[in-house]
């Protein structure tokens, strides 16, 4: 699946990740998501799972 939304970054340099995008992949609150800079721009990763914050 492709997802590609335009979303801009607030005064305190967060971005918010549609609903639908992270159902898809599976992401809570209190994920952890890991910011890597490649050549090509930023790449989002899901961190390992032990990595859940527990609500």
């Amino acid at each position: 699946m492709y997802f590609a939304i335009k979303r801009c970054v607030d005064k305190l340099g967060r971005i918010v990740l549609p609903k639908d995008m992270r159902n898809h992949y599976g992401i809570k609150t209190g994920d952890a998501l890991e910011i890597v800079a490649t050549e090509n721009g930023i790449l989002l990763k899901i961190h390992s799972e032990s990595s859940r914050k527990e609500n």
